[in-house]
C-alpha cells in the first residue's frame, strides 16, 4: 500500500495531478469504495472540468489545482493510517491469470516507466532536491511535507506564469512546521515553568511590537502569523547575548536551546530577518511573481527548516 501512496506523490510532485488522480482512484476501487471512493470520484470530476476551463483560458491561477493536489495528499495519509499493509486483500489466483488484471497490471508499470522518465528530465540538484533528500525531511511533520510537495508541483508546471502560489505554499509549510514545532510547545512549557511570570517584559507599547504579539500568544492564546513567529526567532537570535541569565519567566531562547540545534547562526539571521520584513501576502495581491523569487523563497524555507533542528533525545 505504501507502494502505491509514495508512487501517488510522486505524481503530485512532478505536477501530474491527473496520473495521480487515476492511479489513486483504482486503488480506492479495488481495496476500500464507500465514502473514499465518492471522494476521490469528485476530486477527479473537479480536476477535469478544470482542465475544460483550461483549455479555455477561463482559469486565472493555479489555487484550484493546488487544492486539488492538497487534498489528494490528504487522502494518502488517511488511507495508510486508516488500512496497515496486512490487512489488503491481495488478488485471488483467478483474477491474478485473468486478461483484465495483466492489461491493468501492464498500465499501471507504463505509467511507473513514464513517470521516472519524466523524473529523469527534470531532475535538478537545487536546493529542495537535496533537501528531500536528507534526514531533516523525514522529520518535517506530514502536513509541511504536503504543503512543500504542492510547492514542488507547482513550480514544475510548464504552464505556470505567476509564481505566487509556489511561494504561498511553501510559506504555509513552513508556517506550520514553526508553529507545530517550536511555538505551540513552547507555550505549553511557559505555562507549566514553576517560575514567576514578569509580565512587564511584554507588554510595553514603548518596545517592539514583537513582544506585545507574544504577550498576546502567551496569555490570551491568539494565534501568531508566519512574519510575526520570524520575527520573534530573529530579534531573539540577534539579541541573544543580552538576554539575563536571571530571568524570572522561560525565555523563548531558553526553551529553544534546550531542544533545539542552531546551525549557521549568522546566516540563518540574515535569512529570518528578510523573511520577516517580505510580507510576501500582501505583496502576491499586487505583483506577478517571477519564477527568481519563487527560487529565492525557496532557499530561504529550506534554510531555516535546516538551520533549526531538533536534538536528538
Amino acid at each position: 500500500m505504501r507502494e502505491t501512496t509514495e508512487l501517488i506523490r510522486q505524481y503530485i510532485k512532478n505536477a501530474e495531478t491527473g496520473q495521480a488522480l487515476e492511479t489513486l482512484l483504482t486503488f480506492v476501487n479495488r481495496y476500500f469504495g464507500g465514502e473514499e471512493q465518492d471522494e476521490v470520484l469528485l476530486l477527479h470530476s473537479k480536476f477535469s472540468d478544470y482542465q475544460v476551463r483550461l483549455r479555455q483560458n477561463l482559469v486565472e491561477d493555479d489555487i484550484e489545482r493546488n487544492q486539488i493536489n492538497l487534498a489528494v495528499l490528504k487522502i494518502c495519509r488517511v488511507l495508510e493510517a486508516k488500512t496497515p499493509v496486512e490487512n489488503i486483500h491481495p488478488l485471488t489466483p483467478a483474477a491474478s491469470n485473468s486478461t483484465n488484471h495483466v492489461n491493468e497490471r501492464l498500465s499501471q508499470l507504463d505509467a511507473q516507466l513514464r513517470m521516472v522518465h519524466k523524473m529523469l528530465e527534470r531532475l535538478t540538484d537545487d536546493e529542495m532536491d537535496r533537501f528531500q533528500r536528507s534526514r531533516i525531511w523525514d522529520q518535517l511533520e506530514p502536513q509541511t511535507k504536503d504543503h512543500l510537495l504542492a510547492a514542488i508541483a507547482l513550480d514544475r508546471d510548464d504552464y505556470l506564469e505567476d509564481y505566487a502560489s509556489v511561494i504561498l505554499e511553501l510559506c504555509e509549510g513552513l508556517e506550520f512546521e514553526l508553529r507545530s514545532k517550536i511555538f505551540l510547545p513552547y507555550r505549553s512549557a511557559f505555562k507549566k515553568d514553576g517560575r514567576t511570570v514578569d509580565r512587564e517584559y511584554f507588554y510595553d507599547h514603548s518596545v517592539s511590537q514583537v513582544k506585545n504579539h507574544l504577550y498576546d500568544f502567551l496569555y490570551k492564546d491568539k494565534d501568531l502569523t508566519l512574519s510575526q513567529m520570524v520575527r520573534v526567532l530573529y530579534e531573539n537570535l540577534e539579541s541573544r547575548n543580552d538576554v539575563k541569565d536571571n530571568l524570572k519567566f522561560l525565555h523563548i531562547l531558553e526553551f529553544l536551546f534546550s531542544r533545539f540545534k542552531i546551525k549557521n547562526m549568522d546566516p540563518l539571521i540574515k535569512v529570518l530577518k528578510f523573511m520577516s520584513q517580505a510580507r510576501f501576502d500582501r505583496k502576491s495581491k499586487s505583483f506577478i511573481v517571477s519564477v527568481e523569487e519563487a527560487s529565492q523563497y525557496k532557499k530561504m524555507v529550506v534554510a531555516i527548516l535546516s538551520g533549526i533542528q531538533a536534538t536528538r533525545n
